[in-house]
Parts: C-alpha cells; structure tokens; sequence
C-alpha cells in the first residue's frame, strides 16, 4: 500500500473516532442525531427543534432530496406531517 493511500485511510479513521467521540460527548444539538431517511442524522435534530420550539403546525417543505436521503420523510411517516 502506498505511503499516501496509508494516510488518507488513517485520516478518515481518525475522522471517524472523532465523529463518534463528539456525538458521545453530549455537547450542543449534537447529542440529538439521529437518522432514519437523512443524510447527515438531521432526523433527530429536526425532532428535537419540533419538540422544543413547540411547533403545532404539521406542513413540511423539503427542497433539494434524493429519493432514499431526505429531511422531511420521516416528519411524513411517522409523526403525521403533511408536505
């Protein structure tokens, strides 16, 4: 294996750790992550913001999606949102 493909693996490993490390952490909305059909684990994150905010009105926009990765289906499914 060449010297430059050794590193770039070890960084992404190290990425990795790091990722899992800060979402253990329970700092900031972080600790809120979760995914079901987001990219990133926005799902938990948008949960949360619906929860706190006390948001009453069920209507979501998505813009920009792919068809298995996006905000706004997990609102559809499972907590009655229309969009």
């Amino acid at each position: 294996m060449s010297e430059s493909l050794n590193t770039v693996l070890r960084i992404k490993s190290l990425r990795s750790r790091i990722d899992r490390l800060r979402r253990k952490s329970g700092h900031g909305i972080n600790r809120f992550e979760y995914r079901v059909f987001s990219q990133h684990r926005e799902d938990g994150i948008i949960s949360h913001i619906i929860e706190t905010a006390g948001i009453t009105t069920n209507s979501c926009i998505e813009f920009g999606f792919g068809p298995s990765q996006n905000n706004c289906l997990n609102l559809v499914l499972n907590t009655h949102f229309e969009g």
